[in-house]
């Protein structure tokens, strides 16, 4: 479930290519939060509570990143 999120228009070198996206603070099973970009939303459609899963994302060989999109 969403707890907050932000759209990054201005992102730091390395993710320049893919803004304006959104990042946003998810708490997952257990009360644990965790932070990830947010897929498949636009500002209009995104509110505080929306209902996401997790997915595992690898940009490269070397990591593995989350990502969220609407459950």
């Amino acid at each position: 479930r969403i707890r907050s999120y932000t759209v990054v228009s201005f992102a730091p070198e390395s993710m320049s290519r893919y803004a304006p996206y959104i990042v946003g603070v998810a708490e997952v099973e257990g009360g644990m939060s965790l932070m990830g970009q947010l897929t498949g939303v636009t500002p209009s459609t995104l509110k505080v509570g929306l209902l996401v899963q997790i997915v595992a994302h690898q940009p490269d060989t070397d990591r593995i990143v989350y990502k969220f999109k609407p459950a």
